[in-house]
């Protein structure tokens, strides 16, 4: 199990990281992470990306969540207009709709037993 607001976390201790997810399991993931790791930039935050309130966010990361363009319609409500958002994707991502309006740009890196995943930077 992994999480990339635990990463962004780590890396970027000048940020304020909310973690948002609907499982309880992943949340405690969260919390025991930012707990040992002294991460206190890492917010732990129960809800789903669809029914969370506007939040003028700089960035999005999204790991095995929802079609391209649903998260593009997510993150209209929820972020700063301009701000990008990284969905990281497996083989297939290609047959996606694109959304209308944004651009979509694909960064390829490889898993050593999982084979190519796929970082798509969706912004307007």
């Amino acid at each position: 199990m992994g999480s990339p607001a635990v990463v962004l976390a780590l890396a970027r201790p000048d940020l304020h990281i909310l973690g948002l997810d609907a499982s309880a399991k992943k949340l405690a993931f969260l919390r025991q992470s930012a707990l040992e790791l002294g991460l206190r930039n890492l917010e732990a935050v129960h809800g789903r990306f669809e029914s969370t309130p506007p939040l003028e966010a700089d960035l999005a990361v999204a790991k095995a969540l929802a079609p391209i363009d649903q998260l593009a319609g997510w993150w209209a409500r929820l972020g700063r207009p301009g701000a990008p958002l990284l969905a990281l994707k497996g083989p297939g991502w290609e047959t996606e709709t694109r959304p209308a309006g944004w651009r979509v740009e694909a960064t390829s890196y490889e898993l050593p037993a999982r084979g190519r995943r796929f970082v798509i930077r969706l912004s307007r």
